[in-house]
């Protein structure tokens, strides 16, 4: 029996060829990707379970065929068993996937964007009551028998790659420096750890600080690395937000780069969001204030460990992930992937575990500095 059925057209549509299928799955959904070579006419729709057949998602492709880069697949996670296609009389493609029970899903098309292809995206999930967001106007009161919550955000993941050199991907980097900080973090039981990705797939830019500002964090690491037109850019960099005009054209540059994550990573065109600071925002000094401080101890303690030039500061631009009015928070950029030095370090064995050390210096500084230790969030 038909469940549910809905049609969605991805601009001018022509006959086009399914180049290839991917997915990646996350602790909370599973995201099916088809990449096109052109738009194309879509219906998607939901059929009921028989005896024989579980609950399926079923997209339709008139006039479409499929590349060779394009076969059916196993998932075989929470929410997906299998992905099939089915070449049909027409010509028509169709694409099915076979469930493991049902879900909640959202179709989505994605335009051409950069180097990415025409998208299609489903992404299938349980059905979940949504993430109760502290309430911006309200301060949480200081509690000195509560334990410090740290969220760590490696950047990018899934269907965006992030900056990419001589087959190093800025998601794997940040991951791994993640996942180290994370441990070493955890080591002596003072501080809870909350990542906002464990795995490669994508968040986008508004559910990762709101992750922060939901565990009612005390502070947000964003990491990165950078890459540049200039080969002798080199070291790491920290920023933090700003309010107004950004440091400098190169800082203006990398949050808009950063900024546009979302459309590279796959997020519905409707649920991008705009970069907007608000009032309530400008005027929580306090948590402004010690962003700046986190950032301080953060670059003070990489130019100790010498991953970053003694002569740099820090430096300040609109990122869209700092936007948080309750959680103070920087980003980190690790290295410059277009430089040479940079990425023969980056490349050493034991460099997530170093560069995470250093991370953790600066953070643990941060969280000791008086007027912060004895104001926790």
């Amino acid at each position: 029996m038909l469940f549910a059925a809905a049609v969605a057209v991805s601009g001018t549509c022509h006959a086009a060829e399914i180049i290839g299928i991917r997915h990646w799955s996350a602790p909370d959904h599973t995201r099916i990707v088809l990449d096109l070579s052109a738009p194309v006419e879509v219906t998607h729709s939901v059929w009921e379970p028989t005896r024989n057949r579980p609950v399926r998602i079923v997209l339709d492709l008139p006039g479409s065929t499929f590349g060779r880069g394009a076969s059916a697949f196993d998932v075989g996670d929470e929410f997906i068993q299998r992905v099939r296609i089915n070449k049909l009389r027409g010509p028509k493609a169709q694409v099915v996937l076979d469930l493991i029970s049902r879900c909640d899903y959202k179709f989505f098309t994605l335009p051409a964007y950069g180097e990415k292809r025409d998208r299609i995206v489903v992404d299938v999930f349980r059905r979940a009551q949504p993430i109760e967001v502290a309430d911006p106007d309200v301060l949480a009161q200081p509690d000195t028998d509560r334990v410090p919550v740290i969220v760590i955000d490696p950047g990018h993941g899934g269907d965006d790659p992030g900056a990419i050199a001589k087959g190093l991907k800025e998601k794997d980097i940040c991951l791994n420096v993640a996942l180290e900080l994370k441990k070493q973090l955890e080591q002596d039981g003072r501080v809870k750890v909350v990542l906002t990705r464990s795995g490669d797939y994508y968040v986008r830019l508004r559910k990762r600080y709101r992750i922060a500002e939901a565990k009612k964090a005390d502070l947000l690491v964003s990491i990165h690395a950078n890459a540049a037109r200039s080969r002798s850019a080199k070291g790491a960099e920290v920023f933090f937000v700003t309010h107004g005009p950004a440091t400098d054209k190169d800082a203006e540059a990398l949050a808009k780069l950063e900024n546009d994550a979302d459309l590279v990573g796959g997020v519905a065109p409707e649920d991008i969001d705009a970069l907007q600071f608000s009032i309530a925002a400008m005027t929580k000094e306090k948590f402004h204030h010690r962003s700046q401080l986190l950032a301080g101890s953060v670059l003070e303690a990489l130019k100790r460990n010498d991953f970053a030039s003694r002569r740099r500061g820090v430096r300040q631009a609109r990122f869209m992930v700092l936007q948080s009015s309750q959680t103070p928070s920087v980003l980190v950029e690790v290295g410059f992937l277009s430089n040479p030095a940079d990425r023969k370090v980056i490349q050493q064995r034991g460099y997530g575990r170093r560069c995470a050390s250093a991370l953790r210096d600066g953070v643990l500084d941060y969280l000791n500095t008086p007027g912060v230790k004895n104001g926790l969030n």
